[in-house]
């Protein structure tokens, strides 16, 4: 277990990283509901004693999911992609990175990777994967495309956390056995700096533009402010004991820090860097993540296995959620963004005067929208002079109307998803223009032989 390889020092108990900015992970009993399509925040919540992942309802606050078969051993450490369809999870004592396809809730394969991998965080672009070992003491480079190591990066003493600029450019490693930060340069893969912030860092974060770095150091019951610019400490902020891990509000305006020993988390005011309040009755805190819209604080307590919630607006406990055993990392699954519909008009149909025309949308799709479930909306984009023709269950995927003149009649339709997304315009082409004519050669004729043979195909028409 994590303990002993840790000494039981109680500084290094937690030799793995417990949170993410806005991402959950929690143990759970029994496989729940499938969760592909969810309008809620969802927390997923690591639990290392455990080796699952409890997943958490962030409107009712209750366990909805419980995934198994994480990791063999002790799992630390989740991150998801951009469009929260798949997610990366680092076992420590496995030596392994799990990867998580989350529609399913099933790990598709694992990657090797360095000893004792202690945290994983994608790269904006969702290419490749920073995985910090801490027993080997270097950094694996997950290309995600192929889920393999592409390359290896030498770090400092005990990496423990890793952070990526919000630009993607760097990877901050912080280092808690030699209590610096290794700086790793993303398009070359080369360590460019190493910062001196002693006492103990395990994790860091960045200001949305990337300007400065915020690192708690355990050791010195204070976060380290940096200037990633210089990769120089500009200021010092006391917070409370053993400062383990941060989140930043999305609108930037403060940090949440927890204090391991401290039992608490303390607030800093962003545009004065001061610590502005201090929550307590959070019982040995590891990991922390903030809900989307930063509205509330979600925080593992490894030893109590249960999160703990609090409401950033009042800086107040409101609830505990049960999950499973030492829960550690925490992250929301991003929504993917909503894309719009696809309409599909049908294929262009040749027709005769008076003819009823049958149209069919049902090729229509969506990515959140079944096409049955999908709003319709028919309606004439041009029409022959003169037709009066209208469109029968115009709102449904199957109208239909009667082709009252000759000519050509283009038909748009147009479809909107659950979320009231339009998609572009789709048009199917109605026509009697180009209509072959019909030929008749008359009735078939019994005649004698040598007699003259009369045919008639005057009741050909077009």
């Amino acid at each position: 277990m994590l303990r002993s390889t840790e000494n039981n020092d109680f500084r290094n108990l937690f030799g793995v990283r417990s949170f993410k900015k806005f991402l959950y992970a929690t143990a759970g009993a029994a496989l729940m509901l499938p969760l592909a399509a969810h309008a809620d925040p969802l927390a997923y919540v690591v639990n290392g004693a455990t080796q699952n992942i409890s997943v958490i309802d962030a409107a009712t606050n209750t366990v909805v999911e419980t995934i198994a078969g994480v990791g063999a051993t002790t799992s630390v450490a989740i991150d998801f992609t951009q469009d929260g369809s798949i997610a990366y999870i680092a076992n420590f004592s496995d030596n392994t990175v799990s990867v998580l396809d989350v529609a399913t809730s099933t790990i598709i394969t694992t990657i090797p990777v360095g000893l004792n991998p202690s945290d994983v965080e994608f790269t904006p672009n969702d290419s490749f994967a920073y995985v910090s070992n801490r027993g080997s003491e270097n950094v694996s480079v997950i290309e995600t495309a192929t889920n393999s190591v592409v390359a290896t990066v030498g770090a400092g003493t005990g990496p423990f956390g890793v952070e990526i600029t919000p630009d993607g450019n760097f990877a901050y490693v912080p280092n808690v056995n030699s209590s610096d930060i290794t700086v790793i340069d993303t398009s070359t893969n080369n360590v460019v700096a190493t910062i001196d912030v002693g006492g103990r860092p395990r994790h860091l974060a960045f200001t949305s533009d990337s300007s400065l770095a915020y690192a708690p150091s355990a050791d010195t019951n204070k976060v380290f402010v940096i200037d990633t610019a210089t990769n120089t400490i500009v200021r010092t902020i006391t917070v409370g004991v053993s400062p383990r891990d941060i989140a930043i509000t999305p609108d930037g305006n403060f940090a949440y820090v927890l204090n391991t020993r401290g039992n608490s988390v303390s607030v800093i005011d962003m545009a004065s860097n001061t610590v502005t309040a201090t929550i307590s009755g959070v019982p040995i805190p590891f990991g922390l993540s903030l809900t989307p819209n930063g509205s509330s604080l979600y925080v593992s307590n490894i030893f109590s296995d249960f999160v703990t919630v609090i409401n950033t607006a009042s800086n107040t406990v409101t609830t505990t959620v049960a999950v499973g055993g030492e829960p550690r990392d925490i992250a929301f699954r991003p929504e993917a963004a909503n894309e719009k519909p696809t309409a599909a008009a049908g294929v262009d149909q040749a027709i005769r005067a008076g003819d009823t025309v049958n149209l069919d949308g049902s090729a229509s799709f969506d990515d959140n929208t079944d096409s049955a479930a999908l709003a319709y909306s028919w309606s004439f984009a041009s029409q022959p002079t003169g037709s009066t023709a209208t469109i029968t269950d115009a709102m449904t995927a199957t109208p239909s109307f009667v082709a009252d003149l000759a000519g050509t009649y283009d038909v748009s339709l147009v479809v909107t998803d659950e979320a009231g997304l339009n998609s572009d315009a789709d048009s199917v082409s109605v026509s009697s223009d180009n209509l072959a004519p019909t030929a008749i050669a008359g009735e078939g004729q019994l005649v004698i032989l040598g007699s003259n043979v009369y045919l008639d195909g005057s009741g050909s028409n077009d």
